[in-house]
């Protein structure tokens, strides 16, 4: 009979047994073994911290710096006999507890009276209870009168993910260390040397996807890549990794987005419908997709790629579709799939809660200028003396008298008077007829209205320009430096305004885009309202949003 050698997962294998291999704590190890070096140990120390972040690895590594007889620099020798054992898991004197089983008041009584006595052959009893926080009110009390006044040679190690249900008492009395999340760069770089150690070769675009679903937990990681180095007769590329781990693929979510940005509801219908045969987990999507619309508000607000989480390659297909989104649009769709991540766990046809979920992603206005909003929702009061009555109109309800509205008739505010005035169209017989400055700068919102509702992006990167005038039926905008993507997109789409331009300017017009390292981004109107004290108010009193409607 062959006797195989038992595999160790990576999590036990590459345990660290010395401060210095704790990867991601330094402000913590550095502290503790500061304490070792000038025997400063406190009876208690509460560790807290996201799960996998090495609460447990440190805890243990103290005990191991308690009994050492041969320490060095405050780090455990890991060759005396206190040190083996430990590790081991089989020193009398070292007890882990696992405060999820064994919460009762009957086991603290018990743990009560063991402390009593001193240790059978180390310096220090030590106790490390786990998941602490799940010990019962009356258990903690029990605790509290022994931490409280403890032996000299006992030593008490809390671990808990959370910290608030650990009563203010046992806080009071414990030294606390906070250990964060571990940054993806830094689980990385440990993935990679793991994968050399075991002679397994993997890209590092596999490992930041890996690392990425770690979730800044380095256990976690251990084990996503014991499952990948399962499968290492493969070749590990990204789409491998992702199918090895259940992982959508981004591709899914920037479909979804193209599907969203271009208004095609029929397109997501059957590209949802698609997923949906190919078994696709409806709450795993749901849960990226939030993930990918942050990484969309990330980079634009950010202005780079630098903090997301993620691959070269990803990074850079973020990049290029945030730049057609705006901020505002991103941030309503977030808070709607929040929202709704909340109410499917109620709902029993989850598919169809989906299907009117990307519905409203596609029927949802986008995010227009303060000039369109003005122009077209304002209420403006018309006044007109008829003997001594005083007559006071909206300003829409005067366009809808003028009946059929056509695009030459213009509505001029005139102090608290709302008045109109017909604007004579050129005649088109001959084509020849030249366009004025004032004529274009005075159709230039209508233009601007008809353009956005044929194609929001369109219009909304038009209004980043500056109209500098017309000349010869050639209009000419000036644009930053900075808007040379607003501006190839426009000459991309140049057909459509000429398009919209001959309904509202009765011509062909043509356009001309300049930039200019002098010409500042063309400032917001509506962020600065947005930005005064009562629009905020008002804004948040009523959960409030702009919309086109």
């Amino acid at each position: 009979m062959i006797a195989h050698q038992s595999y160790k997962v990576l999590s036990l294998k590459y345990r660290p047994q010395h401060f210095e291999d704790v990867v991601g704590q330094d402000h913590i190890t550095l502290t503790l073994q500061n304490a070792i070096v000038q025997n400063r140990f406190a009876n208690g120390y509460l560790f807290t911290g996201p799960r996998g972040v090495g609460k447990t690895t440190c805890a243990r590594l103290l005990a191991k710096a308690a009994n050492c007889t041969a320490l060095k620099n405050g780090d455990p020798c890991n060759k005396c006999t206190h040190c083996i054992e430990i590790t081991d898991g089989r020193h009398l004197d070292v007890m882990e507890v696992d405060g999820a089983s064994t919460r009762g008041i009957d086991a603290i009584r018990e743990l009560r009276e063991m402390v009593k006595y001193p240790p059978m052959h180390a310096s220090k009893r030590v106790y490390i209870i786990d998941e602490v926080h799940m010990l019962t009110k009356e258990a903690f009390n029990a605790l509290l009168k022994t931490l409280e006044e403890p032996p000299p040679h006992v030593m008490f190690i809390f671990a808990t993910t959370e910290p608030h249900k650990v009563p203010p008492t046992i806080h009071s009395r414990c030294q606390r260390y906070d250990f964060k999340r571990i940054p993806m760069n830094t689980i990385i770089e440990k993935l990679n040397q793991i994968s050399k150690d075991e002679n397994i070769n993997i890209p590092e675009d596999s490992l930041s996807i890996v690392a990425r679903k770690g979730d800044g937990s380095m256990r976690d990681a251990f084990s996503l890549l014991d499952q990948v180095f399962a499968h290492s007769t493969l070749e590990l590329t990204p789409e491998t990794i992702r199918h090895i781990l259940g992982i959508l693929d981004s591709k899914i979510y920037e479909n979804t987005l193209k599907y969203i940005i271009n208004r095609d509801g029929k397109g997501l219908l059957t590209f949802w419908n698609d997923l949906l045969n190919n078994g696709i987990d409806i709450n795993e999507y749901l849960d990226g997709l939030s993930q990918y619309f942050r990484d969309l508000l990330v980079v634009k607000i950010a202005g780079d790629a630098s903090l997301l989480e993620m691959g070269t390659e990803e990074s850079k297909q973020i990049a290029e579709y945030v730049s057609q989104l705006d901020e505002r649009d991103i941030l309503r769709w977030q808070n709607l799939l929040i929202s709704s991540l909340r109410e499917i766990k109620f709902v029993s046809n989850q598919s169809v809660f989906v299907e009117l979920l990307l519905l409203k992603f596609v029927r949802m206005t986008p995010s227009i200028s303060i000039e369109t909003i003005l122009n077209e929702n304002i209420v403006s009061p018309q006044v007109t003396t008829k003997e001594t009555s005083i007559i006071v109109e909206p300003v829409q309800k005067v366009k809808e008298k003028i009946a059929p509205p056509i695009v030459n008739n213009v509505t001029e505010n005139t102090g608290s008077y709302a008045t109109t005035k017909e604007i004579t169209p050129p005649s088109t017989s001959s084509g020849k007829e030249i366009l004025t400055d004032g004529q274009c700068k005075e159709r230039w919102p209508k233009f601007i209205e008809m353009l956005s509702k044929n194609s929001p992006m369109v219009g909304t990167f038009l209004q980043e320009g500056e109209l500098q005038g017309i000349e010869n039926n050639e209009i000419v905008l000036i644009f930053s430096n900075q808007l040379s993507f607003q501006v190839d997109k426009l000459k991309s789409n140049i057909s459509e305004l000429v398009d919209v331009g001959k309904k509202v300017f009765n011509k062909k017009m043509k356009f001309i885009f300049k930039t200019d390292q002098n010409q500042d981004v063309k400032q917001r109107e509506e962020d600065e309202i947005l930005g005064h004290p009562t629009s905020q108010h008002i804004i948040s009193l009523f959960d409030g949003e702009i919309l086109n409607t």
